[in-house]
């Protein structure tokens, strides 16, 4: 597992504040909606790639929970040994979605809830692309960042340094676009997380693959 130095930092931030993250940011109403979305659209014993899954929840347990087959993914070690623990139904996996160790598996549906915003702008781009060509014919893409125009920053995260980008609306929909996918929907919300974290405003977009044959 070969990993650059910028992950095994954001790893290591995310590694420490794990449980504190999932008090503060656990309760997402946009979020906990999207899936209940999904979960109304695709089949029993749906294969659904969950990616930055973090502890587990609210996501994977939701979609454990309605009969579905979750592949989650994170670069915290700490994130997933909550994860196992909140949803033991579920397979939760060390894997930098940047890296190729994904095997060839295609799924019904993938979900990226803020994971992303966690890259480097030109690696947002070619992971949305990575993962829409993961999708079986017309499956779904759930898909959320905060509303920023910034490439990478540094900035305080309870009581951390990570490393974030962000792209506004318009820009964040040509990326989908470019990548094959349609929008069903799109949300504008602001979120107020629990505790002293800072208000922020999110984008989710509901999408699904216009490819028949992948």
């Amino acid at each position: 597992m070969k990993w650059s130095q910028e992950t095994k930092q954001q790893a290591e931030a995310f590694n420490r504040i794990s449980k504190q993250y999932e008090e503060v940011f656990s309760y997402n109403k946009t979020q906990i909606s999207a899936v209940e979305w999904l979960i109304h659209r695709i089949p029993s014993k749906a294969n659904i790639l969950d990616v930055g899954c973090g502890t587990g929840f609210p996501a994977a347990k939701m979609l454990v929970e309605a009969d579905v087959n979750v592949l989650g993914i994170d670069i915290s070690e700490e994130m997933l040994k909550i994860a196992k623990h909140n949803v033991p139904g579920g397979n939760f996996q060390l894997i930098d979605i940047q890296s190729d160790d994904l095997d060839e598996a295609k799924f019904h549906g993938i979900i990226a809830f803020f994971s992303l915003l966690m890259l480097r702008k030109s690696a947002i781009v070619t992971t949305i692309e990575k993962l829409a060509n993961k999708l079986l014919p017309e499956g779904y893409f759930l898909f959320s960042m905060v509303v920023g125009d910034f490439d990478y920053i540094e900035i305080p995260f309870l009581n951390q340094q990570i490393s974030v980008s962000a792209y506004p609306q318009e820009e964040l929909k040509e990326i989908l676009r470019d990548a094959n996918l349609k929008f069903l929907e799109v949300k504008a919300v602001d979120f107020i997380p629990s505790g002293n974290a800072t208000p922020e405003k999110q984008l989710f977009f509901f999408c699904q693959s216009r490819n028949t044959n992948n």
